[in-house]
């Protein structure tokens, strides 16, 4: 088979829709708890899609957080979220998100953004 032949397949596949379940038990990081806990709002569990991320109203931190969500429902392995989301860390992720905005930027600053965190 070829990938061809898929195309209409393809067009019309719904990946907007692509959801995952989130729970609250697997979201506990001291640093943004009561922001994530605002998530909840009260649920245990949250389901978030891409539909989702796409439509929030750019407030940059319910943006990266969901993301992050919805990229590692279960948050992952290791620290690597914690890490992110550090004080130091998630001034500066929101520093450089807030400047990409409704802003052409070049590979070579995303390159060197994302290597400053």
């Amino acid at each position: 088979m070829k990938i061809i032949e898929f195309e209409n397949f393809i067009r019309e596949f719904p990946y907007k829709n692509q959801s995952f379940d989130i729970k609250r038990d697997n979201w506990k990081i001291e640093n943004q708890q009561v922001f994530i806990d605002k998530i909840f709002s009260g649920s245990r569990i949250i389901t978030l899609n891409r539909n989702d991320l796409i439509n929030i109203s750019w407030n940059t931190k319910e943006f990266i957080i969901k993301t992050l969500m919805w990229g590692y429902p279960t948050k992952g392995r290791g620290r690597n979220i914690e890490n992110i989301l550090n004080d130091k860390n998630w001034v500066q992720l929101i520093t450089i998100l807030e400047n990409y905005k409704d802003k052409n930027i070049t590979i070579e600053q995303l390159k060197t953004d994302i290597k400053s965190i």
